[in-house]
């Protein structure tokens, strides 16, 4: 008998399950089939609008999707490039270390803008250079030269810029060589 029983909406009252209106106060009571024609209508209504936060999200997040991937890209390609720059100044430091009696203690490195080759203060080729004998520098700076032009075609061309410091003063280039042509020789101004 409680089940055939319900509430009034508007006063409380407890009324027959059937009414379709109060008793007591004469509201009119929805009814259970109204109930779910509006839960129908209020579903029908939600869906699109949960859509289109749904497309709203998704064009939300697209920028800094690609902006991250942007950023991934050119982290590895500056790493692909350090590591190409790495290599090449490694080879050029081994291909002139093959001569260790004449250039001795070698070292070549990137420093953004050219390979810097440093030769040790007590190497044969240096105190030659001194003393005004040019031959040995002559074949380092071929040697440079030939290597800086294989760069040139073979890799990115800001690699081939080569310079070899002088041992004594690092501010002052005793040679330098770019794309395989040479732009200064010390051993050009002591001849």
């Amino acid at each position: 008998m409680e089940t055939d029983m319900k509430n009034c909406v508007v006063c409380g009252e407890r009324i027959p399950q059937s009414a379709q209106y109060c008793e007591k106060c004469g509201s009119g009571q929805p009814t259970v089939a109204e109930d779910k024609c509006k839960d129908a209508e209020t579903t029908t209504l939600k869906q699109p609008h949960h859509q289109k936060k749904s497309l709203r999200t998704w064009w939300f997040w697209l920028p800094p999707v690609i902006c991250a991937l942007v950023i991934v890209f050119e982290i590895g390609f500056n790493l692909y490039q350090a590591r190409e720059a790495n290599t090449l100044a490694a080879n050029i430091q081994s291909e002139i270390r093959t001569n260790k009696a004449e250039y001795g203690k070698v070292k070549v490195s990137w420093n953004g803008g050219a390979m810097r080759v440093r030769i040790s203060k007590q190497a044969p080729v240096i105190e030659s250079v001194d003393q005004g004998k040019t031959a040995s520098w002559q074949s380092l700076a071929k040697t440079l030269q030939s290597r800086s032009e294989k760069i040139a075609k073979n890799h990115n061309q800001k690699y081939s810029h080569i310079e070899v410091l002088s041992p004594k003063n690092t501010k002052y280039m005793w040679l330098e060589v770019n794309h395989g042509k040479m732009k200064f020789n010390i051993a050009n101004q002591l001849n």
